[in-house]
């Protein structure tokens, strides 16, 4: 076991070994060097098995060149890396290489719009290496609108295949569906999209409302055609306030042979309608009667109107086709009867309102309720006493008695609070109080805290042992300075000053 010495060993007060050899020493082991080292300190490095020692400035290897161990690996170079000056104190062997990254394929670009990378692959690129391109296909273009591109300077051939989706024209130098023609030809003039609903009765032209059972909102298509001012007839497109007519029905020329569709409602979903005001027409002054020509809807239900007051009696049959806003449904009356625990009300107590619910015992419960029990005994107990309303027990008479060294007290000098307990001395012991004075004699206290500390032991001689022991384990023997001050104390000296009670001294005489 290590023993420590807690004060410093210097030139001025060494440990002489009188020229006698130190054999089969060892360096103190340590992973790294040590801090505050002194001068001519020494130590064996674990890490590069090397002996150092301290020459007041910087750690000196005790290793020569020609003891110096080969390198046992190299350091990889990366790409970008710059020069590091190694310390190692291990030498490399004069063949060692150091690797390189390997060459690496190129990646694809094969998607039109990616953006240049700087790659972070550890690999290099060949110089004659090259990107890919995108095929140059129908895919490629797919998805890139008509208008987007330049437009042509010649002929344009489909190829005999349909054009389709062309809106209708609004100008002379644009193309015409087959729609628009054909309504030409037949004399209407068609306006799309088709409205969401039409009107049945006068309505206000303003806000979202339900019409013909169809809740339209801003924004929707309104055929409105049963206006009490026929002027106010027409396309409409609804708004949060007031509505306005739509762009391709808000002129004479565009309302003349106007046509829709109407697409939902109760009456009028999926029929069609035509303005049949003739030419001349002004907006706001002229009627604007619409006619239907379309459909199988447009026809209102007959209204039935619902009578008769007559009682329906409970699981009966009511054949009556008409029934009132208030109609009445009887009651059938019951007998007062206990179901389970409750007792259901009468005809009359439930149309009274008076009903107050009766719960029932069931049959058996009465006779398992448990009854209370009064303890009110005072008959004595078994080993002397009583129990009593405060349940005291008395304490049982004894005689006087030693047990052991000490007198036992009886009852009556415990009640009144008279006993004086008395000490018997043990047999023999004043004859060895008598070589006391010759026995040894030993004093311990806790010490730390400071570097300089006394101790006072009183043992009244200089001719005494001191000892200081770590007071946790493994509890060893340490070394610091120690004088014997007086008869009565001894001082204990540390260089640097231990933590507060971390040793104990012992003193033996």
């Amino acid at each position: 076991m290590a023993k420590k010495f807690l004060t410093a060993i210097s030139m001025a007060a060494p440990i002489d070994l009188a020229k006698n050899e130190l054999q089969n020493g060892v360096m103190h082991n340590l992973a790294a060097a040590p801090s505050s080292p002194s001068k001519f300190q020494v130590y064996g490095n674990t890490s590069d098995n090397t002996l150092y020692w301290w020459d007041g400035s910087q750690w000196i290897a005790a290793k020569a060149a020609a003891g110096a161990v080969p390198a046992g690996s190299v350091t990889t170079q990366a790409v970008g890396d710059t020069g590091v000056v190694g310390v190692s104190t291990n030498f490399a062997r004069e063949d060692h290489k150091h690797g390189m990254p390997a060459f690496a394929n190129p990646t694809a670009t094969t998607t039109f719009g990616l953006a240049a990378v700087n790659g972070s692959a550890a690999t290099l690129a060949r110089s004659d290496h090259t990107h890919g391109t995108p095929t140059h296909d129908a895919a490629a273009h797919s998805g890139i609108p008509l208008n987007l591109y330049a437009a042509p300077t010649g002929v344009m051939n489909f190829n005999n295949q349909r054009l389709v989706g062309v809106a209708t024209p609004t100008s002379g130098n644009e193309g015409a569906n087959k729609d628009y023609v054909d309504n030409l030809v037949s004399g209407v003039a068609w306006k799309s999209p088709s409205a969401r609903a039409a009107t049945t009765a006068n309505i206000t032209l303003s806000a979202p409302q339900t019409i013909d059972g169809v809740s339209v909102i801003a924004g929707d298509r309104v055929l409105v055609k049963n206006q009490t001012n026929q002027t106010e007839n027409g396309l409409y497109l609804v708004a949060a306030g007031a509505w306005t007519r739509t762009t391709d029905a808000d002129s004479g020329p565009e309302l003349l042979n106007a046509a829709t569709w109407v697409s939902e409602g109760t009456l009028q979903s999926d029929t069609g309608w035509t303005c049949t005001a003739n030419a001349p027409i002004t907006v706001g002054s002229t009627n604007l009667p619409w006619a239907q020509f379309g459909g199988t809807g447009g026809s209102v239900p007959p209204t039935r109107t619902l009578t008769g007051t007559a009682p329906i009696a409970i699981g009966g049959v009511h054949t009556a086709q008409d029934l009132s806003a208030d109609r009445v449904i009887s009651i059938l009356a019951a007998s007062t009867t206990v179901v389970g625990a409750a007792r259901l009300a009468t005809t009359a107590e439930a149309t009274a309102q008076s009903l107050a619910t009766v719960a029932v015992t069931p049959a058996g419960l009465a006779d398992r309720v448990l009854t209370s029990r009064t303890i009110s005994t005072t008959a004595p107990l078994t080993g002397g006493g009583a129990l009593t309303g405060n349940l005291t027990i008395a304490i049982s008479a004894a005689t006087e008695s030693a047990v052991g060294a000490i007198e036992v007290a009886t009852q009556a000098e415990v009640t009144t609070g008279t006993d004086d307990t008395r000490a018997i001395t043990p047999l023999k012991l004043a004859s060895a109080l008598s070589t006391y004075a010759n026995a040894a004699k030993r004093y311990a206290v806790d010490v730390g805290g400071a570097t300089s500390q006394v101790i006072t032991h009183n043992l009244n001689t200089l001719d005494c042992i001191v000892q200081v022991y770590r007071k946790a384990s493994p509890f060893d023997v340490v070394e610091c300075d120690i004088e014997h001050t007086s008869t009565t104390t001894a001082t204990l000296r540390f260089t640097t000053a231990p933590a507060a009670a971390e040793y104990r001294a012992v003193v033996l005489a």
